[in-house]
């Protein structure tokens, strides 16, 4: 027989036995270590079998997930008490704590699985149970309820799961809990019997999607250190009952709607030491009983909209080591009096309104300053890096955004003290002294993790020390800069670097062949806009740090074929658009591609990833021949771009497969036949098929587009009425230009209230121009004022289609003015209003509610049969910039109102049948030449030949003036013929009997 003697392994029985005998006091002590002692020697056969129990659900979950650290638990594995994750009692060896935190890895990946809480009842003396992180889903009433029985528990940590439902109050039984974290679940209500655990310390349930606000109980909890309540969107402001709290040392309201200032009880709770009121909706000013919190640490007001001037008392809380006050709206120049926080730490004030400048001995005391935030502010003046040699603590010095600040980084040998880990100062003027690889500030840095000189007028080559002497360097930004130069050869790799970009610089040559070996943990890379030359290295980056990868090489003059690319389940981007690649297309193409602008050739059938990409881009290629099948097979595919390359043939019904399309452009091409109906693209917004050679007719293929916002069908050969327009009720651009539509403008066109931009250009149309054009949204304000000279005939060649994720979501819009192509880049053209009828048979008058169009930039009506005068209602058109009238039967005189027009760049109203004189050389008029009149034989005046005498060439003559005064003389004769007749028969009826009945009659 052998006896446990906890912690000093077994003792044979032997041995006891005497001891016993000689020691008989020493036998009572035996003799009761082995009655009180279990079985396995150490703790409770029913624990040891509960915790096994819990090792089985971890291992029965769905995902199968759980961690290594429970492989040691079973059955055979000794006491458990030495189990790792478990503490038990020395006196009783029962299980006091267990912590079991985050063994199904992350909570927010893999599978939520059940667990019955039950499991937790054979613990008795449990004072400490974590369980976060484990994606357990279920009831929280259930779980709570199972836990009452752990009478001894003080530590309660069921974070980040997904439990959910009501707090029960069975929790009250749980009386001796000193801290409760439930937060990251989905509680929703809180009972009120929460306010009867008079122990609790520490109470945490951010991110419960708790309502209504928040709630009062939290008043009866007087030993309450710590509340959290973050993320919730509580509303109705602070309860006055947190003023109670007067052992609160920590605060945090954030990501609620509070709504209103801060609440002045704040002022009197005098133990505070952290106050987090981030996000939180307040208003007004930062109140001034803040500085009687005298022992505060951390204050977090960002994200607000507070505003005013900094207050100087800041400067009274010296224990302050956190301030941020960031992403609000204060104003005037930076306090004086934070130079007195002497124990500030990190300091936050980016994106506000501060202006002026920075003082020179702003910092100087503040010597445990580590964190500097300035970024995206008013500030100007020079800035120069020795203000800061007295903060040798310093990691983070960050003043992006402050395009007015001039800021020097090198300045004699003092500032070599600082080793920052990051250095922001994009937008901000370097121009004068810095050149990069002369910089004697950087040169001398040791420990930076990211660099972020972008847009600031840096100069000179990029060094190979930036990288060598800084070995934990993850983000390296210098995008729009001057850098010349070619890329530097590295003597060791760059392991931890996750981030190169250098867009929009000069630099050339070719890049390294072993590129992905000396950075071989990037995710982002942004070469574009450079002058590099060869061809492209593998990209195959092995050890990247993130599960996601972008590149971005456009824009140079790469050669060669695609080199290989990263494993595609996570390569999220790619852009080579615009370089001299040539040959096939293949290989593992990400998700989103944008490959135009080269000279592949072919399509691979290989391409391994096609059925996962959802934008693929080919533009401009010299790819030819018919769309490969497998392209109509790309499930996800969203945008799908084959405009300017030579295939032909009918547009297969295949593409119909394509349900998650919205963008599609196969414009410029060869494709022949006619359009295929498919009902089931209901998700398409943009389609241009414009330069092709499709006809037939088309008014039933668009019945089921209901969502399309961008139709563009110009130059084929469509031969059909515009009955396609009822269905487009979501049209806002809508081009169909150079085909053979024909009969009238229907009237079911003005019920398109989105439509901004109409060109019906070169057709058969005929018939007047509907008047109600005005309810279209073609009268619609335009969100931005673009500055676009428009046209006399508005030629969209390029899709508007966007690409997410990256700075490369721009458009390109080519616009053709007299026959010059102009390129517009930007969303420039959904924020143009403009009409393009030119070039049909339209006749009649023009409409005098044209003019009610305030927001037209373009007007566009030559080339037509119309008749009448010009009205004078288009001096309404406060927008225009271009109006061409010409080749028309216009008569009369050019009205004196269009001097009105200020923005008007482009004018004509040439070969029509005007008479008079031109316009006086005033406003924009004095701009234009002969070219806008010529063509009227009865026009006179500058700058046409011949004069005009000084009684016509008043402008208040103009326009309509010279017919009225020909109608004022025939309605002159007209009136006075009424007058005779009345006159003569009201004399016949003051003689005449039956005058009531000739009156009436008259």
């Amino acid at each position: 027989m052998e006896v446990c003697r906890r912690g000093w392994g077994r003792i044979p029985a032997a041995a006891a036995t005497a001891t016993a005998i000689s020691r008989p006091w020493l036998g009572l002590v035996i003799f009761l270590l082995n009655v009180g002692c279990p079985l396995s020697c150490g703790c409770l056969q029913r624990e040891r079998a509960a915790l096994l129990e819990l090792r089985s659900s971890f291992e029965s979950a769905k995902d199968g997930s759980h961690s290594k650290l429970l492989s040691s638990w079973n059955q055979g594995a000794g006491d458990c008490c030495s189990w790792p994750l478990v503490n038990c009692s020395d006196a009783s060896g029962r299980v006091t704590r267990l912590h079991l935190a985050n063994l199904g890895g992350d909570s927010d990946s893999g599978n939520p699985w059940y667990l019955n809480f039950s499991v937790f009842s054979s613990f008795a003396e449990l004072e400490h149970l974590d369980f976060s992180g484990n994606r357990i889903m279920g009831s929280i009433a259930a779980a709570i309820t199972d836990l009452t029985s752990a009478k001894k528990l003080s530590v309660l940590d069921l974070s980040s799961n997904k439990l959910e439902g009501k707090v029960p109050c069975s929790i009250r039984f749980l009386n001796g809990l000193t801290k409760l974290d439930l937060s990251r679940n989905d509680l929703g209500d809180l009972p009120d019997c929460l306010g009867e655990l008079r122990k609790l310390e520490i109470l945490n349930l951010r991110y419960n999607n708790l309502r209504g606000g928040i709630p009062t109980f939290v008043g009866n909890l007087s030993n309450l250190h710590a509340l959290d309540l973050t993320g919730n969107g509580l509303q109705v402001g602070m309860p006055y009952v947190l003023g109670h709290l007067k052992k609160l040392r920590i605060l945090n309201l954030s990501g609620n709607q509070l709504d209103k200032g801060i609440p002045s009880f704040l002022g009197n709770m005098s133990s505070l030491r952290q106050l987090h009121l981030r996000q939180t909706s307040l208003t007004g000013e930062m109140p001034k009983f803040l500085g009687n919190i005298s022992e505060l640490a951390l204050l977090d007001l960002g994200w607000n909209n507070l505003g005013g001037k900094i207050p100087e008392f800041l400067g009274c809380l010296k224990k302050l080591a956190t301030l941020k006050i960031d992403n609000n709206r204060f104003e005037g120049r930076m306090p004086i009096s934070l130079g007195n926080m002497t124990s500030l730490q990190h300091l936050d004030m980016r994106e506000n309104h501060i202006k002026g400048e920075i003082h020179p001995t702003a910092f100087y005391r503040l010597s445990s300053l580590e964190e500097l935030r300035l970024d995206y502010n008013q500030l100007c003046g020079n800035f120069s890096f020795q203000y800061l040699t007295k903060c040798s603590k310093l990691r983070v010095a960050s003043l992006s955004g402050n395009s007015l600040l001039k800021v020097r980084i090198d300045y004699g040998d003092s500032v070599a003290i600082l080793q920052l880990s990051e250095v922001l100062l994009s937008d901000c003027d370097l121009s004068e002294n810095l050149s990069l690889d002369k910089s004697f500030f950087l040169q001398s840095q040791r420990y930076l993790t990211y660099v972020d000189l972008s847009n600031s007028g840096i100069s000179g080559s990029l060094p190979a020390w930036l990288f060598e002497n800084n070995s934990n360097l993850e983000y390296v930004q210098l995008s729009n800069s001057l850098l010349e130069g070619e890329f530097p050869p590295l003597k060791t790799p760059s392991l931890r670097m996750m981030m190169l970009d250098l867009n929009q610089n000069k630099i050339g040559g070719t890049l390294p062949e072993n590129f992905s070996t000396i950075f071989p943990g990037l995710n982002f890379l942004s070469l574009s806009g450079n002058r590099f030359i060869g061809s492209i290295p593998s990209l195959q980056f092995e050890k990247r740090m993130m599960n996601y990868f972008m590149i971005n090489l456009g824009n140079n003059q790469f050669s060669g074929k695609i080199p290989l690319l990263p494993n595609q389940l996570d390569f999220a981007f790619l852009n080579i658009e615009n370089n001299k690649l040539s040959g096939e297309i293949r290989g593992n193409l990400p998700r989103i591609s944008y490959l135009g602008g080269n000279n592949f050739t072919s399509l691979s059938g290989s391409l391994s990833s096609i059925q996962n990409i959802e934008i693929f881009d080919v533009h401009d290629n010299q790819l030819s021949g018919e769309v490969p099948e497998f392209i109509w097979a790309s499930k996800e595919l969203s945008t799908l771009v084959l405009r300017g390359n030579k295939f032909h043939g009918e547009i297969p019904h295949d593409l119909c497969k394509l349900e998650s399309l919205t963008v599609l452009d196969m414009s410029h091409n060869m494709f022949s036949g006619s359009i295929p109906q498919c009902s089931q693209l209901m998700r398409l917004i943009r389609l241009n098929l414009e330069v092709n050679n499709l006809s037939g007719k088309v008014h039933d293929k668009f019945t089921d587009f209901v969502q399309v916002e961008f139709l563009n069908l110009g130059g084929n050969s469509f031969t059909d009425n515009l009955e396609l327009t009822k269905g487009l009720r979501q049209i806002k651009i809508l081009l169909l230009g150079q085909n053979n539509f024909y009969g009238e403008i229907p009237t079911h066109l003005c019920r398109l209230h989105y439509l901004h931009l109409l060109d019906l250009f070169h057709n058969n149309l005929s018939g007047v121009i509907p008047q109600c054009l005005d309810n279209t949204g073609l009268n619609r304000r335009p969100d931005l004022d673009i500055e676009l000279a428009s046209n006399l005939h508005l030629w969209v060649s390029q899709v508007l289609y966007q690409k997410p994720m990256t700075p490369l979501a721009i458009q390109d819009v080519n616009v053709r003015i007299k026959g010059a192509f102009y390129t517009y880049t930007g969303y420039n053209l959904y924020l143009f209003a403009g009409m393009d009828l030119s070039s049909n048979h339209l006749e009649g008058q023009i409409p005098h509610s044209i003019g009610n169009l305030t927001s037209l930039k373009s007007l566009n009506l030559s080339f037509n049969h119309l008749t009448g005068l010009i009205p004078t209602t288009l001096s309404g058109l406060q927008s225009i910039e271009s109006l061409d009238l010409s080749h028309n039967e216009l008569e009369g005189s050019i009205p004196s109102e269009l001097l009105q027009l200020s923005s008007l760049e482009i004018f004509s109203v040439a070969y029509n049948r005007l008479e008079g004189c031109t316009p006086p050389l005033k406003g924009q008029f004095h701009t234009f030449d002969r070219s806008s009149y010529e063509g009227n034989a009865n026009l006179h005046g500058p700058p046409l030949d011949g004069s005009c005498n000084s009684k016509s060439s008043d402008p208040l003559k103009h326009g309509d003036d010279n017919v009225y005064k020909d109608e004022g003389i025939l309605y002159g004769l007209i009136l006075s013929s009424f007058v005779t007749f009345f006159l003569i028969t009201f004399s016949v009826l003051l003689y005449s009997r039956s005058y009531d009945r000739i009156f009436l009659w008259f």
